[in-house]
């Protein structure tokens, strides 16, 4: 079914935050998802506190999850945009490189998979008229990151009404790959 003339098609965001030099990674996140208009950050990292994926170098940076208003919460919130951890859309095996238990968990619609549960938030919110969201993962590209398998499993979900992904740094559109399955 086509989009109704004159009904803006959603659009989903989506952001590496290793994209950027650490120096200068808090700000340039920030200032990109402000420049795209984006209301909320939506977290899909499995551990928010957690400052690099490889092991062994943790401790609180400013794009992590940490108490009250330190870290990204209260870089946020000074630029006006909510945050929220979904942790039910993160990859359950971030070392498996080919995402083997979220492909699976995501092909499984009649399991009661906490991918799913995720999912139904998330649709709900970029169904919402108020927000303008964004997913963030630390991956600097995404078609190596298991926030493009949930973006795709979200526009799955909305085909009737559609879903268009973003990039935030680049502001272009992410057009799934030729052929693609999830």
């Amino acid at each position: 079914m086509p989009n109704r003339p004159g009904i803006a098609t959603p659009t989903l965001w989506t952001v590496g935050y290793g994209a950027w030099p650490t120096p200068v990674r808090a700000e340039r996140l920030v200032a990109s998802l402000v420049a795209r208009g984006v209301t909320r950050l939506v977290d899909v990292r499995l551990n928010p506190c957690s400052s690099d994926v490889n092991e062994g170098r943790y401790g609180p940076k400013p794009w992590t999850l940490q108490t009250g208003q330190a870290g990204i919460v209260g870089i946020l919130n000074a630029a006006g945009i909510a945050y929220e951890w979904l942790v039910e859309l993160g990859n359950p095996q971030r070392h498996d490189k080919a995402m083997t238990v979220l492909r699976a968990h995501l092909a499984d619609h009649a399991a009661d998979w906490p991918v799913h549960r995720g999912l139904d938030r998330l649709e709900a919110l970029v169904g919402s008229q108020r927000a303008v969201v964004s997913l963030l993962c630390a991956c600097a590209d995404v078609r190596v990151c298991h926030r493009w398998l949930i973006a795709r499993a979200l526009a799955a979900r909305r085909n009737a009404s559609g879903l268009v992904i973003r990039d935030v740094r680049t502001g272009q559109e992410i057009p799934p790959p030729q052929g693609a399955v999830l």
